[in-house]
């Protein structure tokens, strides 16, 4: 999985950066991406180390993280929405 930024009228993207997990639901919410999903590598144990899936704010400006939370389970595809300063997310 790759995050990017492409304007329509350019030839190639602003920022491109691969996603350390794999992305089941997101949402933009100003200038900031949400996205959920479980941890891209395979064969991790969980625990309090490696948490089932995680919740990440990207920045759109340069796609670099912001902030990441630990979820305890991956959530439910397309299941994230974003309105009055709050994240919904169904796991």
């Amino acid at each position: 999985y790759r995050l990017f930024a492409w304007k329509r009228d350019a030839e190639k993207p602003e920022w491109s950066k691969p996603a350390p997990i794999k992305v089941r639901a997101m949402v933009l919410a100003g200038e900031v991406i949400f996205m959920a999903g479980a941890p891209v590598a395979e064969n991790v144990m969980q625990d309090e180390s490696n948490p089932a899936a995680l919740l990440l704010a990207v920045s759109i400006a340069d796609g670099s993280e912001l902030d990441q939370y630990p979820l305890s389970a991956p959530p439910v595809f397309d299941s994230m929405a974003a309105t009055a300063g709050r994240l919904y997310l169904a796991l």
